[in-house]
């Protein structure tokens, strides 16, 4: 294992006889050496990007950086014969050619290993100067990124032959800038520059009179650096950043940050905007969006574009938002945002756009499609529960041009009284997510025995009409009851949840108390099923009977309005029964789910929870990410609690995994998969310390 992988404590480059920084044709130099920051020296978000640079923009780069090339040897010009290398933990598979560019291979480098060929191009100059040399010794290229040269006071110079070659040089340094993080699947080696904690990083290492100083190492990408090049800059090397310090000067690390200053622009802000949407969603007269954003380049709150259609408006992403800043702690909390905004009647494409500030470019969110609703209520009459003497009418009922609870009004035989729909129903928000879920009703009313209408009206409040929301013909039995011969019951719950239908209710035959069958129909399709469920509801008023009358089934089927009707099958004298009919209206919802438990233990972190998608029994996958690096994991595991709130769903939703990480914080982010609309739900991060 290589613990030293440079040998480079001088300035590197020598260029018209005197020790310089090269740099490019017209160097930026709007920063000091008072803006290098020893603990934050690059972002991880631009050492492991593997989209930096497309091969055409790096030949052009090499182009530019040294048109005079001398000899073949030149970066530009170069051609080396590549390898083919199987894929581990650091890096994917690596195909080589024969007389490959130079340009091609560290696109192809920073493709398979994740990290920046702006990282590699800089590192390539800070090690040999091969980016400004017109003609490069063969020697220098050999050891082009002074990978496996280890600094050794009994072998200056010595550098592991095995590990020659250009190729060689760049796909070995950039495997093992992967390897100092500990990517699953390797031994948690490198543990001495912690990241989130404070290490002793020395000045010189020839000189043992030069001091050490303590450093907060911030982040993954600067603890790679110092694995590489363990060494800062004193003040002294960063007074005069374009040449030579003093006797405790060390120079690698100062020159990676001005190289890469000078090409590309900071070394921690480089990036474009991050963020996500939470939801976008139709309400009362427009659109809601919430989510949260950030520009690696600045702590401050940072704006967001809305759009909805081909209009935008600008709005401050800067409500507080904990979570956020749990996984981004420099950052501070005030980056998230939620705002209103008006639309008119009908279907709109609603987008987001972080704003970007400084270096790199506005950053796309993403768009959903939303309607904006007007005109009369809408709902439905779920049930109505016989029981003696008393009736009990279940719905819900939603005027879409207010979020707040409307009134319903409820007729028996055309005697009406008016309620209010406000009692909160978890279904109702996740189906109508710009109102919110309270807009229920559950509504107790005596009434004498015998034969009744019952009907429910939603009451408008701005555009459109009242909305009948349901009628049911019954019949209330007495205290007690002459049950007849025909069966009887009720359609208690028809609940719509993704592309499935959940049906319950109860159903006897009164000339048995053994359970009898219920016929449920699917749009005029028929399946058989035993009321036998336990009902105490209808044990306690039919004693004779027993409390096994219960049915329910969950139904599958496909996006769209369905009709169900359910009917008690007779048992003896008597007919069949109708029990109720309803019409509902599916579609896919996204993953839900909960990031429960998050336990850092020796050298592991335990994760676990559920998720699902309502209305889908099979298992779906979650991503796990520990410091940006995912890893997919099924939910395979029983979970009988969460059958329960899904009303038969099925228990094989949890997941439970333990992940490789080294002492310090870490963060650990969970996202519920959609494998069907492929609308991916966050279900949050944590903070770990592992000890």
């Amino acid at each position: 294992m290589f613990q030293r992988l440079t040998s480079m404590l001088i300035l590197v480059v020598v260029i018209t006889g005197g020790l310089a920084v090269a740099g490019p044709a017209s160097p930026v130099e709007a920063y000091t050496g008072t803006d290098f920051s020893a603990g934050y020296i690059i972002s991880d978000a631009n050492m492991y990007d593997s989209n930096a640079m497309p091969a055409a923009q790096i030949q052009s780069f090499l182009t530019q950086m040294e048109p005079s090339c001398g000899t073949s040897n030149c970066l530009r010009l170069a051609r080396t014969t590549s390898t083919s290398r199987p894929g581990d933990a650091m890096c994917n598979a690596y195909t080589g050619v024969a007389n490959e560019s130079t340009a091609d291979i560290l696109f192809k480098v920073q493709k398979a290993c994740g990290i920046s060929s702006k990282v590699l191009l800089v590192m390539l100059q800070k090690e040999q100067g091969l980016v400004t040399n017109p003609a490069p010794s063969d020697t220098k290229l050999d050891r082009a990124m002074g990978f496996a040269c280890p600094d050794d006071a009994n072998r200056p110079g010595y550098c592991d032959p095995n590990f020659g070659g250009l190729f060689n040089q760049i796909y070995g340094a950039a495997s093992q800038l992967k390897r100092y993080g500990n990517p699953p699947g390797t031994s948690n080696f490198f543990t001495w520059y912690p990241v989130g904690a404070v290490s002793k990083i020395l000045y010189q290492a020839n000189n043992p009179d030069c001091p050490a100083s303590n450093v907060y190492v911030a982040n993954k990408a600067t603890a790679a650096l110092y694995y590489y090049t363990p060494y800062q800059p004193n003040a002294a090397a960063l007074a005069n950043l374009r040449g030579l310090g003093d006797g405790c000067s060390a120079y690698g690390n100062r020159n990676f940050w001005v190289y890469y200053n000078d090409w590309f622009g900071s070394t921690t802000g480089a990036t474009s905007p991050l963020g996500y949407i939470d939801q976008i969603s139709g309400g009362p007269g427009g659109i809601s969006f919430k989510g949260w954003a950030i520009d690696p380049d600045s702590i401050d709150p940072i704006d967001v574009h809305l759009y909805i259609d081909s209009s935008s408006v600008a709005r401050r992403a800067s409500t507080p938002r904990p979570d956020v800043q749990a996984v981004y702690p420099q950052f501070g909390p005030a980056h998230g945002y939620s705002y209103f905004v008006p639309a008119s009647v009908g279907v709109h494409q609603a987008c987001v756009w972080g704003i970007n500030v400084l270096f790199g470019g506005n950053a796309f969110f993403g768009c959903r499609q939303v309607e904006v609703k007007s005109g009369s209520p809408f709902g439905s009459l779920d049930a109505v529960t016989i029981l003696p003497q008393k009736v009990t009418t279940t719905g819900w009922a939603i005027d879409p041009d207010t979020a707040v609870s409307i009134p319903v009004h409820l007729y028996i035989d055309g005697v009406g009284k008016a309620y209010t729909a406000d009692v909160q129903q978890p279904v109702i928000a996740l189906n109508n997510p710009g109102y919110g879920g309270k807009h229920g009703f559950s509504i107790a009313t005596p009434v004498t025995p015998g034969p009744h209408t019952v009907c429910a009206y939603g009451i408008n409040t701005g555009a459109g009409a009242h909305t009948l929301l349901g009628c049911r013909d019954l019949v209330v039995p007495s205290s007690e009851p002459d049950l007849g011969r025909t069966p009887f019951g009720t359609l208690d719950d028809v609940i719509v949840s993704g592309e499935s239908i959940w049906v319950d209710g109860w159903a006897l035959d009164p000339d048995t108390s053994a359970p009898i069958a219920v016929h449920v129909y699917l749009d005029g399709v028929g399946q058989a099923i035993k009321a036998d469920g336990y009902r105490p509801d209808v044990g306690a008023v039919y004693r004779d009977h027993g409390p096994l009358h219960g049915y329910s089934v969950a139904l599958s089927t496909s996006p769209g309005p369905h009709t169900v009707c359910t009917y008690g099958i007779n048992d003896g004298a008597g007919v069949h029964a109708l029990l109720g009919c309803r019409t509902v209206s599916t579609a896919n919802l996204p993953p839900v789910g909960n990031f429960e438990t998050a336990v850092g233990g020796q050298g592991i972190i335990t994760v676990g929870g559920w998720a699902l998608i309502p209305g889908l029994a099979e298992s779906i996958p979650v991503h796990v990410y520990v410091d940006g690096v995912g890893v997919a994991k099924p939910t395979d595991q029983a979970r009988e609690d969460v059958d329960q709130a899904y009303r038969g769903i099925g228990p094989v939703h949890g997941f439970s995994l333990n992940l490789p990480a080294g002492a310090g914080t870490h963060s650990v982010c969970i996202y519920a998969i959609d494998t069907i609309a492929l609308h991916h739900t966050y279900l949050g991060c944590k903070s770990v310390t592992v000890p």
